[in-house]
């Protein structure tokens, strides 16, 4: 379905254009809302008109309400399986109940995208997917992905983008925007974004990194200067032997493309041995060119390239600790 199918399905319950623009972002990026986030989305002030529109919600069942703190108001959180059922996703993980701290990530998170309306935000899995294999031509296995073994034990399940962090468009070119949210002054997590997204971002004519914190975070500088080191590859080849690293190249494309008759018991123990020491976002992307281009051997220069990515570090306005103190982390 398209956005605007959406929207025109949500209307039919009953609401009209802008109410319902509202619930499809808030249902696909949250789940979770506040009263500020509606009245920041519409355009509209506090009062009656949006009282009504909050609280029928809840006595439709469509959401439910709970508040954290006695000096704060309401959190909505969109429930109904007949809701998300009309937006073509009757089974989205924003329908269950969550912990305070997750519920302020996903608050976070919707802050980031009405804050910014001019953005095209892509939302579901399918059309993440659809957007860099279609419009960006990026191989499918370049995409950030988990394998997933269900309880069953039947066929595994590929999952991309599980984070569900928010992706936008932005300008006519346009530039793709990765939100990335920190909640803590660690680099550990955001080196993680950076591997995760490396073979992607290589293949991307111009895109930006933007990490969102929460305003009690003081953004460390080895944000700036890991990603630095990212977009230029500095350091990617210290101490790496060339053939070694080719090889494990040759064994990891065969992995990924399930040729496992072409390898030895020693490729797959040396490739699981090197997983770790080759999980560098240069090492990752430099893969990337080298799938692409059928290489049979590793230009060292091609590690100093630098990538066409830009970062922005941005405070979230508002304070999400009615949620405890450790809001957002998990």
């Amino acid at each position: 379905m398209t956005t605007e199918e959406r929207v025109q399905a949500v209307e039919a319950l009953g609401l009209s254009l802008r109410q319902a623009q509202f619930l499809v972002t808030v249902a696909l990026h949250s789940g979770y809302c506040l009263r500020r986030q509606y009245t920041a989305f519409t355009g509209t002030k506090t009062g009656k008109n949006v009282q009504r529109f909050l609280e029928g919600l809840v006595a439709r069942q469509l959401a439910r309400r709970t508040t954290y703190r006695h000096d704060r108001g309401y959190v909505y959180h969109l429930h109904a399986w007949s809701l998300y059922h009309a937006l073509g996703h009757p089974n989205d993980r924003n329908r269950l109940q969550m912990s305070a701290a997750v519920i302020a990530r996903h608050l976070m998170l919707l802050d980031v995208v009405i804050g910014d309306p001019a953005v095209r935000w892509i939302a579901t899995e399918a059309e993440k997917v659809a957007l860099f294999t279609t419009r960006f031509q990026v191989p499918i296995h370049a995409l950030p992905r988990r394998t997933l073994m269900p309880e069953a034990k039947t066929a595994q399940a590929t999952r991309y983008f599980r984070d569900k962090l928010p992706i936008g468009l932005e300008g006519d070119s346009p530039t793709v925007r990765l939100v990335s949210l920190a909640t803590d002054a660690s680099a550990d997590s955001f080196e993680r974004f950076l591997c995760d997204h490396a073979r992607l971002l290589s293949a991307l004519p111009a895109w930006a990194i933007v990490v969102i914190h929460p305003p009690r975070l003081t953004p460390p500088a080895s944000w700036t200067t890991l990603f630095e080191r990212f977009i230029s590859g500095v350091g990617a080849l210290e101490g790496v032997d060339v053939e070694s690293l080719l090889r494990h190249f040759r064994v990891r494309r065969a992995v990924e493309q399930e040729n496992f008759s072409a390898l030895t018991i020693d490729d797959l123990r040396t490739y699981r041995n090197n997983l770790r020491r080759f999980d560098e976002p240069a090492i990752q992307a430099s893969f990337e060119h080298w799938l692409s281009h059928e290489d049979e051997r590793i230009d060292p220069a091609s590690f100093n390239k630098r990538m066409c990515g830009r970062l922005v570090i941005q405070r979230l306005v508002h304070s999400y600790e009615q949620f405890g103190s450790y809001a957002g982390l998990v």
